[in-house]
């Protein structure tokens, strides 16, 4: 029973909570606005590309947070099922600090380096 109200209400918040967001603008393409015939361009073109896998590495990241909350919720008080959703949780909270810190630290360089 508790199985089956976990999965009604993720399934009620699953349909709810998107039209409630608003989404993001999808990332510049790697060459959008960069001149590629100079070193300046290039240094653009990683830019942009380090910029959009820093996205799609949040996003796998809170996916795994989100998974390991559902592994939480419908591990039926199994202690080994807790733990593994524990380890996932604090795994994907590691890796979401760590891409924060990363883009932090990215532009950090890139705006003292590169200009």
């Amino acid at each position: 029973m508790k199985i089956t109200k976990a999965l009604i209400a993720s399934s009620i918040v699953s349909l709810v909570v998107p039209g409630l967001v608003w989404a993001a603008p999808l990332p510049p393409s790697p060459t959008k606005g960069c001149d590629t015939g100079e070193l300046s361009g290039i240094v653009c073109i990683v830019e942009n590309t380090i910029t959009t896998l820093l996205g799609v590495a949040g996003v796998v990241a809170f996916l795994f947070l989100v998974y390991g909350g559902l592994q939480y919720m419908i591990s039926g008080g199994d202690e080994k099922a807790i733990t593994t959703a524990k380890s996932t949780i604090t795994y994907a909270a590691f890796g979401l600090i760590l891409i924060l810190a990363s883009i932090l630290i990215i532009n950090t360089v890139g705006s003292t380096f590169l200009k």
